[in-house]
């Protein structure tokens, strides 16, 4: 995926132009850029977490309840909750607020760090869905002695990308608590 910080900004409209003339509102406008950018990147991680992650396990979850692997379904379904609770959050994390002249303010590098983190959790996510495919491949072979493996390899993945999601929230609560 490419930069979307470089999308926004060369799609900023006559008024947007303006606003980085005015004295003063100049990096109001060039960090609210960076804060929409991040906002289409998490609403684009939290699509390819329930298109791409979520509704494959779901139809794996579904394909063991066939086969009658009990102990395997419990494990998915696990996974499945922990799918659905990260993607709300990324859906709608905290991006940091930029005002014009607030008492707190996030400036605009460390906006860019809050991105960034945001470009690894796709990464992360990446590396669920390859899980995802490699369990799939497993259930659909009927390697029931790799099942539960697995799965807890998808666990780990996930366990993985809440951290990476944490460090961002923590970055961002290091911030919005210093003084401006």
């Amino acid at each position: 995926m490419s930069d979307l910080r470089q999308s926004v900004e060369e799609n900023r409209g006559l008024l947007k132009k303006i606003e980085l003339s005015i004295p003063g509102f100049r990096g109001y406008r060039v960090r609210e850029d960076i804060r929409t950018a991040d906002n289409i990147l998490r609403v684009y991680i939290a699509d390819k977490m329930e298109t791409e992650i979520k509704k494959p396990v779901e139809a794996i979850r579904e394909k063991l309840t066939k086969s009658l692997e009990l102990d395997a379904i419990c494990d998915v379904g696990e996974c499945i909750n922990q799918i659905k609770g990260l993607e709300a959050q990324i859906r709608h994390a905290e991006q940091g607020y930029s005002g014009i002249s607030p008492q707190v303010r996030i400036e605009e590098d460390e906006l860019n760090k809050i991105y960034e983190f945001d470009v690894t959790l796709l990464a992360r996510l990446q590396d669920i869905q390859l899980k995802v495919q490699s369990l799939d491949n497993v259930v659909l072979n009927n390697k029931t002695n790799e099942l539960i493996m697995e799965i807890d390899e998808i666990k780990k993945q996930l366990k993985v990308f809440e951290n990476t999601f944490d460090q961002r929230l923590q970055f961002i609560n290091i911030n919005d608590n210093r003084e401006g």
